[in-house]
């Protein structure tokens, strides 16, 4: 796993390959977020690598609560964050 450097920074690993509407969230609290966009827009990703950022930053998985409509995107979900912080 990778280290984040301050608890307040956010790893350039995880910022990485977004676009800046996909990264402006991850700038501040992603706490109780909410993410609305258009199919196809990178919701996904980008939340992806909200929630990589805050293990990284020491939230323990088990305290992070993420809704999606379906299981199948539950479940792609969680394997896209597996494959980013290993």
């Amino acid at each position: 796993m990778h280290e984040a450097k301050q608890f307040d920074e956010t790893p350039a690993w995880i910022i990485d390959g977004l676009s800046d509407e996909q990264a402006a969230p991850l700038q501040g609290s992603t706490r109780n977020t909410c993410i609305f966009a258009a199919a196809g827009s990178g919701k996904t990703r980008t939340l992806v690598h909200m929630l990589a950022r805050d293990i990284v930053r020491g939230t323990t998985p088990s305290d992070i609560v993420a809704f999606t409509f379906t299981e199948k995107a539950a479940e792609e979900l969680l394997a896209r964050v597996h494959a980013l912080i290993g």
